[in-house]
């Protein structure tokens, strides 16, 4: 098991040292490719400002110089022709030129030196602006006879007026080639095939030569060999990706080369093959797994004495916890306490806070038998008292609502009784007239009678669980208080199947029922509602009976409404013991239900759960 152990950890620390590694690799491989990028970008931007410097000094160079001023002056472009000719021969040889193009104020063509010509229009709002606004520009862009980097400059006379204007060109064509001078990376340009539209006709033709076609892209200069059909592989819309050339994977950086409406006209590519970064993660894994697993024999080889050790003291220490589990404490007189306490040893310092604490348990098991025993009887007093509390307040509010019931069949009798002297006087007492009056008198006893007979009923100390229908339930507890309800005009529709039967207490289940219809009685009055109505649904679905008691008396309180099942919580001031609701609760879980609230439209719907009754109701 030993054994087993130590290899399952020394496994671990390989996974978890190969699982770092490798994740730092990615994460340094990630860092390595951007910083890569931003230098190749780097190296393209400057190439670019190096072109551009050396564009505008010869523009700015050309528009300043008399012999252009004069030719201007005189309107005679021959001027220009035979002074600047050998120029453009040795700048376009060396291949610093490809186009300088002198223009009228009007932007037409004055004279232009080009490799191919453009015949079919002699304006450009390039010029257009720079000889209108007197001030120069620089852009990228695919032009009517060459694609490269452009600028224009306006020439002025000494006075300050506006002569004209000029443009010089390059082609970005020797951009592959520098890129690899400055970095030793491979490079190739691929122009879009929809940019190269711009061109005219013959210069789209001389500018297609000795490039390839490939769908909406054109691969034109590269300074290695490469394979058109490779272009198919390559997403234009990111930066960096990966490529596999010649069985070699690499990752490209492709630069976007944008014109001045910041169109995307060509891309510059540059392969990486990030080899020194995967050497570098090789040689540094290596070390690194060698020193792991140095250290490893050697923490084994220094620990192997004390994992002996530490699994003998481990077990014994495992031995008297589970004797304190199973309540022997005999174990407790089996180890020198005074040798553990005095020990400079963990371990053994760990097993006399062991003894220390099963001694202490031995005490309190001893004790708590008793202990609980008094708690519950305590608990159990103290929920009888509440209880008894709770009935006492529902008694209060039953005799009012008995002498509510029986106000009106008093009121009836003592009329009777002083119309009796008066009929009596006007000899209208007869055996018939004696009938219908001890009817009618008997009529009002009765239903006084019933009124106290379900107030004893209710009272009854019954503790016995007995089976009884829920809508006789609801009956009774409506007929106790009928002449409430009427009195503060309560609106109240019940819906219950009558073979809807639970297993409970009775009386315990009425005074629930009591105790909610008064709450929400006392919420009617307590917020003004004129309209008072409460609806009381039942319905079973397979073991277990749902009821909803809902009213429109305004809600319970947002505040409140998590600790209305508290005990000794009211909302009613003096008036209230705080029980009601708390008891109620506590006599539905004790049938294994529950009780619950919410607040809905208009009112408070309180919703119970209960299992139907298991007994057969035949």
């Amino acid at each position: 098991m030993q054994k087993k152990m130590i290899i399952l950890v020394f496994a671990m620390a390989i996974l978890f040292f190969f699982t770092n590694e490798v994740s730092n690799f990615f994460i340094t491989l990630n860092q390595e490719k951007e910083t890569i990028y931003n230098k190749n970008n780097e190296i393209y931007q400057t190439i670019v400002n190096s072109e551009y410097d050396s564009l505008r000094t010869i523009a700015l160079l050309l528009s300043k110089d008399s012999i252009v001023q004069d030719s201007y002056i005189r309107n005679d472009s021959n001027i220009i022709k035979t002074s600047f000719t050998n120029f453009w021969d040795k700048a376009h040889k060396e291949n610093l030129l490809n186009e300088i193009h002198f223009f009228t104020k009007e932007s037409d063509t004055f004279i232009n030196f080009a490799e191919n010509k453009d015949t079919t229009t002699t304006s450009r709002c390039d010029i257009s602006w720079s000889i209108s606004k007197g001030t120069d520009s620089f852009h990228t862009l695919f032009c009517s006879n060459y694609v490269g980097l452009r600028a224009t400059y306006p020439i002025m006379s000494n006075k300050g007026d506006v002569l004209g204007g000029l443009s010089v060109g390059k082609k970005i064509d020797s951009f592959p080639m520098k890129m690899k001078n400055t970095t030793s990376l491979n490079s190739f340009l691929v122009y879009s095939k929809d940019a190269a539209q711009a061109l005219t006709n013959s210069s789209y033709k001389a500018f297609i030569q000795n490039k390839k076609i490939v769908g909406q892209y054109i691969l034109a200069e590269h300074t290695f060999k490469l394979n058109p059909n490779k272009i198919h592989n390559i997403d234009f819309s990111k930066k960096i990706q990966t490529i596999e050339i010649d069985s070699k994977r690499y990752f490209l950086n492709i630069i976007k080369i944008k014109d001045f409406q910041n169109k995307n006209i060509a891309y510059l590519c540059t392969l990486n093959s990030m080899e020194k970064l995967y050497t570098s993660f090789y040689q540094t894994m290596l070390k690194n797994l060698f020193l792991v697993i140095a250290v490893s024999v050697l923490l084994y080889l220094i620990l192997k004495g004390k994992i002996v050790y530490i699994k003998e003291e481990i077990s014994i220490i495992k031995e008297i916890a589970d004797n304190l589990k199973r309540k022997n404490f005999d174990v407790l007189k089996q180890l020198d306490t005074k040798e553990l306490e005095n020990s400079k040893d963990e371990l053994k310092s760990l097993l006399f806070d062991i003894l220390q604490m099963g001694i202490s348990i031995k005490g309190l098991t001893e004790n708590l038998e008793e202990k609980v025993r008094i708690s519950v009887e305590k608990l159990t007093h103290s929920h009888k008292i509440m209880l008894h509390q709770s009935k006492l307040a529902s008694m209060g509010e039953m005799v009012d609502a008995i002498a509510h019931q029986w106000k009106q069949p008093i009121s009836v009798l003592k009329m009777k009784i002083d119309m009796l002297e008066y009929d009596m006087n006007d000899n209208h007492i007869n055996k018939e007239y004696i009938k219908i009056y001890q009817k009618s008198s008997l009529v009002q006893l009765e239903h006084m009678i019933n009124t106290l007979d379900e107030f004893r009923g209710f009272l009854r100390p019954d503790k016995i669980i007995e089976t009884f229908y829920l809508k006789e339930a609801l009956e009774s507890v409506l007929h106790l208080l009928k002449d409430d309800i009427l009195s503060h005009l309560i609106q109240i529709e019940v819906k219950c199947d009558e073979s809807v039967a639970i297993d409970a207490i009775k009386n315990e289940f009425k005074h629930i029922l009591i105790n909610l219809i008064n709450n929400a009685k006392d919420s009617f009055v307590e917020n003004k509602i004129k309209t008072r109505a409460i609806v009381i649904n039942v319905e079973q679905i397979e073991d277990n009976i749902y009821m909803e008691i809902i009213d429109n008396a305004g809600g319970i309180p947002k505040e409140i409404i998590t600790n209305i099942f508290d005990a000794n919580f009211t909302t009613k001031g003096s008036n209230g013991t705080g029980v009601g609701l708390y008891l109620s609760k506590l006599i539905i879980e004790k049938f294994n239900g529950n009780i619950q609230v919410k607040n809905i439209d208009k009112g408070a719907c309180f919703m119970l759960r209960l299992p139907s009754s298991k007994r057969d109701n035949s």
